[in-house]
């Protein structure tokens, strides 16, 4: 397959909503930590493998989740 090299300027003064910027932040960040995302209807649902075991977390680790994969690095 030929790599296809695609440059387009930028302009400087684009604007995103904060919430939508966040909410993409968060998506991306998970899935680089290797999480699956599927959304169905209005809500997302997050996946990793856990040794085959489904498990649900306590609201401590979702704190931990949102504040690992909302950062901005």
């Amino acid at each position: 397959m030929e790599n296809i090299e695609i440059h387009q300027k930028l302009n400087n003064n684009i604007e995103i909503d904060p919430i939508l910027f966040k909410k993409m932040s968060l998506v991306f960040n998970a899935i680089e930590d290797g999480w699956t995302i599927k959304k169905i209807d209005k809500s997302y649902i997050f996946t990793k493998k856990h040794e085959n075991r489904q498990e649900v977390y306590e609201e401590k680790y979702l704190l931990h989740f949102l504040k690992t994969n909302m950062r901005i690095d």
